[in-house]
């Protein structure tokens, strides 16, 4: 009996969450180490069920460009640190690549390359005109002073400034980056080309041609895919829910749940340095001192770096009829 291709899908996210190995260990044979083959491997057996021709499903086994480079930057107490970085451009086949920058200490260049790959699916899956690409410096973000961090940024363009560009490789925030780290971005990779290139960066402010609502658009589309799977999963309007990982997926999705009736009875990130005034001052959160003793009815756990994905995936391939664009939150409902 074949799988389901639902079940195909979920073992991708399965396979894209063993983010706790320990760093030295990532780089052999660990489940991590191996998350671009285990992406193939998936890849490979969803192509069964759709009539894919060889050739292309050939193609999409190898990335079709890898790139390595070694970011040296001065430090604030003037020593000079090196940093791993990668920018896999996988598949152009549907037009110029895009995808995320992520900094972070565990990131290596099989992650970046199946992550790449996974981007190549959602382009073509949502028929969008782009194919997959993906970034990645090795380097705990948090350990830097903001001008560490930009400088950081600007090395990583001027590495790749020969690899990205609006026709051909079109980066993106991701994990440990934001639209500020954006701007430094599109700003270096302008001084270089000798003119404002504005459309070589998504997620930038908006002030700089950045997009009205992107600051929310992951945790938006976890929010449609939770409302439209609710049947299904038991939720009930007005659910109590847990939100684990609070960076700008999970700070987003506690606000439009919220504004949505649902109560926010806890929030978690190991990580977080300060919590948004919403925990606080929401009238459908929880104040932090409570959530101690807080026993959700219903846990809506969002995995920040791939829940949209794959949960976009899993309902294409559930329902022909999925119209995000067609559910409206209450809040918005009650402004119009």
């Amino acid at each position: 009996m074949k799988p389901r291709l639902e079940d195909i899908l979920q073992s991708l996210l399965d396979s894209a969450m063993h983010r706790d190995l320990d760093p030295d260990v990532r780089e052999s044979n660990t489940p991590m180490a191996s998350l671009f083959d285990n992406t193939v491997k998936r890849l490979i057996e969803a192509a069964e069920y759709v009539d894919l021709d060889p050739g292309v499903l050939e193609k999409l086994k190898l990335a079709l460009e890898m790139t390595q480079a070694r970011l040296s930057i001065r430090m604030d107490d003037g020593s000079i640190k090196s940093f791993l970085a990668w920018r896999c451009r996988h598949d152009d086949s549907r037009g110029p690549t895009k995808g995320g920058i992520r900094f972070h200490p565990d990131v290596n260049a099989d992650e970046v390359t199946a992550l790449a790959l996974m981007m190549t699916s959602k382009c073509a899956v949502m028929n969008l005109p782009f194919g997959g690409a993906k970034g990645g410096v090795k380097v705990e973000p948090r350990s830097l002073s903001n001008t560490e961090l930009e400088r950081l940024a600007r090395a990583y363009i001027r590495a790749f400034a020969h690899i990205i560009g609006p026709t051909r490789d079109v980066p993106a925030p991701d994990v440990g980056t934001n639209e500020t780290t954006m701007a430094w971005m599109m700003d270096e990779y302008s001084t270089i080309v000798g003119k404002k290139t504005p459309e070589v960066i998504t997620g930038k402010p908006v002030a700089l041609g950045g997009s009205l609502g992107r600051d929310d658009a992951t945790a938006r589309g976890a929010y449609y895919i939770t409302r439209y799977k609710a049947d299904a999963l038991g939720l009930k309007h007005g659910a109590r829910v847990a939100i684990q990982g609070f960076g700008n997926a999970g700070q987003h999705m506690a606000q439009l749940l919220a504004d949505d009736g649902n109560l926010i009875v806890s929030v978690s990130d190991p990580k977080v340095r300060s919590m948004p005034r919403l925990v606080s001052t929401s009238a459908n959160c929880v104040p932090p001192s409570a959530t101690a003793k807080a026993s959700p009815a219903w846990q809506v756990q969002l995995v920040c770096r791939k829940f949209l994905a794959t949960s976009s995936l899993r309902a294409i391939a559930t329902s022909s009829s999925w119209q995000p664009w067609k559910i409206r939150s209450t809040r918005a409902t009650r402004e119009a």
